[in-house]
């Protein structure tokens, strides 16, 4: 295991600390891993750092999968968790394998293979593709990741899926691919990427081989390590800043003061030519001159031209090593004798883009003195260096790159422009730079400068844009969201009245037919809801087949926009074709009590209990059937119908005793449901109970009377009990011994009865 192997001797002043979920979660304990996990990790991510009296050293997070979920909600809750925020000093995060915006395509299948149980409804709710919850989680944690270095390490290989045999899972499944480039990478200011020739579960068995990312991660973490020692060193940490100050943060080739307790500082010879550099053991002799400045020995060195080429042990050739560093006097040397500037480091990174990306700006102009390619690209994501200086914010990089003529309309290969990158980054001094340059302000390879702009909630660089010519209804394919419903959809009240003050389609829809009021409530966010008020009718609907606002708000559990939008006399009452949901049914139907209790509380107009779905289910027996106790309890005392079945014949009753949910049927109980009810197909909620193997469930039944009669089910015997194919044999044979003892006894009582 790496992180016992190899990171110690690495880092051998930094605490390990690991944390993992229960990775082979069963049914209905499956609800929810950001909600259930968050919680429990956070406190116990205090509890460590608190009772090892080690609050004030940074920490650097390692996450892999659902765990990279859980770190950002940790980090987007801290205010909330009534915490000052210096107590979490993050200086980096590596994230492998990080479904960022959801699972491939068969999420449920993924999720199986990932939990090793039965997936609930919800769980594959919450982290589909593209799902409300992980693109909340991400609006919230953009202005977080522009404050912390973040590696990105994600797979290209297929993982096989599990399939259970025996009751014992086994990875022989079929395989597919778990997380989506496109969802791993985040596409963030300070995020380096690197693609990983691994299935998704080989990403966390990291390997220190020449072809592995532990080169990569140790780079982060040294970076990291050194950029807080000078921080503490010079003092300049602030205590009302999360994750310190980004203009503080340093490479750690500049690091000159090393606090005692960094592990990769090693002192090295201070000359005049060059600023002093770490020499570490596995250095070239090329390499080891360069860093400690030693021209005569760099120049002998360089005699020979296969050192002017030699890779180091990171894959870097020597002048990519003078470029990263900013070793101006070394660079010139190796120049002098012949270097060529169109060498790079195994991620595709030429001299012109390394010294841009690490901030050297004097590098960058003597490289570009010396005829280097301006709009070379390259790296992972094959950016220019114009891409590079933008997203490092380096506004004087930026302006000399374009003063030697760099093409301000080159792409990346996730077809972002440098002005598409500034715009979503939120740097105005770049954006109006590149504008100055002739940047193409429509841009639309796959979305327009201001859909980037709106997303991120940069009202001023909209306004901006839409000065200099930005088309602001252009939709971006193949889904038709305009940059207004980026800006709703992300909760950007400012942006959005800013797009519709110059102009913007209020009732512009998406290609599913999707408005901007729709997308809002669904996120939750009552400010955009109530700037799109003063522009549209609230209370019109367009397609009957779509849910409503306030639909998607309950459904989503935002019970402040449902109780905006009843204020603006939205129907409560409207349904969704063909199976009539209301917003009721979905409020019941996913466990939101808060919503729920809001539509019940509507004082102008009455909340109708309607049966919705193709088996028309009631909303009790929504809420029983997912086990949402206070739901069922804030059902039962507006409308007490326990008794009421589906088209299966199905009662509120008969759900919870199917899935097992103890405290749902007590409630129902309490509240004379029928304990003898009758389904369609002739079974009882005794026998829901039993075909399920859920003994807490069968004890209940009994204890209200349930008949124990293998008879009613036309059985002489309960051997010939029909069990799920998921119920273990030793489940099955408790669940028959509990029915014949309770038989047993019954018989035993009407003898004694007779007799008597």
């Amino acid at each position: 295991m790496w992180l016992r192997d190899y990171l110690p001797k690495d880092a051998p002043n930094a605490r390990i600390l690991t944390w993992g979920y229960q990775s082979n979660l069963q049914a209905d304990e499956s609800t929810s891993i950001l909600a259930d996990f968050t919680n429990t990790f956070f406190q116990r991510l205090i509890y460590m750092r608190e009772g090892a009296k080690c609050e004030s050293r940074p920490i650097i997070f390692i996450g892999h999968s659902l765990g990279c979920l859980v770190i950002k909600k940790a980090l987007t809750d801290v205010t909330s968790k009534g915490l000052n925020s210096h107590r979490l000093p993050v200086r980096a995060i590596i994230f492998l394998g990080a479904p960022h915006n959801g699972l491939a395509s068969d999420s449920y299948k993924i999720l199986e293979t990932l939990v090793k149980g039965r997936v609930t409804q919800q769980l594959v709710t919450e982290l589909k593709t593209d799902s409300p919850t992980l693109r909340d989680l991400s609006a919230r944690f953009i202005p977080i990741a522009k404050e912390i270095e973040i590696l990105t390490c994600y797979e290209t290989m297929e993982t096989k899926t599990v399939v259970q045999e025996n009751g014992v899972w086994k990875r022989e499944g079929e395989p597919m691919m778990m997380v989506a480039p496109s969802s791993a990478v985040m596409h963030g200011p300070t995020e380096k990427k690197i693609a990983s020739s691994m299935d998704h579960s080989q990403l966390a068995k990291v390997k220190k081989g020449e072809n592995g990312i532990y080169p990569d991660i140790k780079s982060i973490i040294r970076t990291a390590l050194l950029s807080n020692a000078k921080i503490v060193a010079t003092n300049e940490s602030s205590p009302q800043d999360l994750h310190g100050n980004p203009k503080q943060r340093s490479k750690p080739e500049q690091s000159t003061k090393h606090d005692p307790e960094t592990a990769f500082s090693s002192p090295t010879e201070t000359l005049p030519s060059d600023r002093p550099i770490e020499v570490l053991p596995h250095d070239s002799e090329m390499v080891r001159a360069l860093k400690s400045a030693n021209v005569e020995m760099l120049k002998e060195l360089c005699k020979n031209p296969r050192n002017l080429v030699m890779l180091d042990q990171d894959g870097y050739p020597p002048v990519c090593v003078a470029a990263r560093f900013g070793l101006d006097n070394g660079l010139k040397t190796m120049l002098a004798a012949g270097a060529s500037l169109t060498c790079s480091n195994r991620e595709g990174e030429d001299p012109l883009i390394l010294a841009t990306d690490h901030q050297r700006r004097d590098t960058v102009a003597t490289l570009l003195e010396h005829g280097a390619f301006v709009n070379v690209r390259g790296g992972v994501d094959d950016a220019s260096a114009l891409h590079y200086a933008v997203d490092r914010g380096d506004e004087d990089i930026l302006r000399l790159l374009l003063e030697n003529h760099a093409d301000p309309n080159l792409l990346d290969s996730y077809d972002d422009s440098p002005l598409m990158c500034a715009s979503r980054n939120g740097n105005i001094e770049a954006v109006e730079l590149l504008l100055q340059y002739n940047a193409d302000v429509n841009e639309a390879a796959q979305a327009t400068p201001l859909m980037m702009a709106a997303e991120y909630g940069h009202a001023d660089i909209c306004k901006k844009l839409l000065q200099s010519g930005a088309y602001i209804n252009t939709a971006q394919q193949p889904d038709g969201e305009t940059a207004l419903y980026l800006a709703a959809r992300y909760g950007h009240a400012d942006a959005a009245e800013v797009l519709l003050q110059y102009g913007a389609d209020p009732y512009a829809t998406t290609q599913s037919g999707f408005t901007h009021l729709m997308i809002a409530s669904e996120y939750g966010h009552l400010d955009v809801v109530n700037v799109l008020a003063d522009y549209i009718d609230v209370t019109q609907t367009t397609d009957p087949y779509l849910p409503t606002a306030l639909m998607l708000a309950a459904k989503y559990g935002h019970a402040e926009v449902c109780q905006q939008l009843l204020d603006y006399n939205v129907d409560i009452n409207a349904t969704q074709e063909p199976d009539g949901e209301t917003a009721l049914t979905l409020a019941a139907q996913y466990g939101h009590t808060q919503a729920l209790i809001v539509l019940l509380n509507d004082e102008d107009d009455f909340c109708g209990n309607f049966p919705a779905g193709p088996y028309d289910m009631m909303p009790l027996m929504h809420a029983a059937m997912n086990g949402y106790s206070d739901v069922v309890q804030a059902l039962l005392q507006v409308f007490n119908s326990p008794e009421e079945s589906d088209a299966n014949g199905w009662t509120a009753l008969c759900y919870a005793a199917w899935f097992g949910h103890v405290e749902v049927a007590q409630q129902l109980l309490n509240a004379q449901a029928d304990v003898e009810h009758e389904t369609v197909n002739g079974d009882r909620p005794l026998h829901l109970a039993a075909k399920e193997g859920k003994i807490p469930l069968i004890n209940l039944l009994l204890s209200y009377g349930a008949n124990s009669s293998p008879s009613l089910l036309q059985l002489k015997k309960w051997d010939g009990l029909c069990f799920d194919d998921d119920v273990s044999y030793p489940t099955q044979q408790k669940v028959i011994g509990v029915l014949r003892l309770h038989e047993k006894l019954n018989n035993t009582r009407r003898s004694l009865k007779f007799w008597k």
